[in-house]
This record gives structure tokens, sequence and C-alpha cells, in this order.
């Protein structure tokens, strides 16, 4: 299992989170015309920690994108507020994931001019073991 599972598996297990957004957690790509609200996540950097003295770690430290669209702002705040509440400084195991931490580090607005949806951007740095 890896990243992207562990969050889908966190996620889903949080009844403010699927109350809002349900199974519409995807992974990189949309689905043709999702439907609203919903959350894409996009997983950049994910690498090797720094070795720990002189030895190499399975520690992991990865930079997760959520993308989280609704038809009104009030509505992707909700969202973002949800997902923040689920994940932030998070430390469990998750579909044999091995999570240390979660910090956030953005919450900003944005838009989605195709769909016309608003939505907000939420990034976070997730340590892990991998």
């Amino acid at each position: 299992m890896g990243l992207h599972e562990a969050l889908y598996t966190r996620l889903g297990a949080v009844s403010a989170y699927t109350a809002l957004v349900g199974t519409r957690t995807y992974a990189e790509r949309l689905p043709q015309q999702p439907t609203a609200p919903y959350v894409r996540v996009e997983i950049d950097d994910d690498e090797q920690a720094a070795h720990a003295m002189g030895s190499d770690t399975s520690l992991r430290r990865a930079y997760v994108r959520f993308y989280c669209f609704a038809a009104t702002g009030d509505g992707a705040r909700a969202v973002s507020a949800a997902l923040i509440a689920a994940l932030r400084r998070y430390t469990g195991t998750s579909a044999s994931v091995v999570i240390d931490d979660c910090y956030i580090r953005g919450d900003r607005p944005i838009e989605d001019d195709d769909a016309k949806l608003l939505g907000r951007l939420v990034e976070f740095e997730i340590c892990y073991q991998g």
C-alpha cells in the first residue's frame, strides 16, 4: 500500500469529511464532469528523508496538495476545514502505512474557471514510513 491509499483510508474514516464529499476523493486525475463537492489529491516530492547518523532510514517525506472544490465558497471552506481537521497532526497506521506526522503548509482560495467552481488548495507535509 502507498501513501495515496493511506490518505484515502484515513479520510474515509472521518465522518465529518465523508458527510461532505462521500467517496469523491480522486488521485491526480478527475473523472469527466465530477460531482461537486470533491477533492483531488496530488503527491509532490515524495522523497526519502535525510540519513540518520549515517544510516538509511525508512522515513519518507511527501508534499501533498488537496484541491477542494464545491459549488460555493462556503462549501469549499467546509470541505477544506473537514480535511484539515482529519489530517492536521495526524499520526497512526492507515492502510498498512505508518504516518508519523502531518503538518499543514497552507490553505488558500482557488477557482476552476472551466467548471465554474470555487475551491481551496490545502497543502500538507506528511512524514511516514515507507
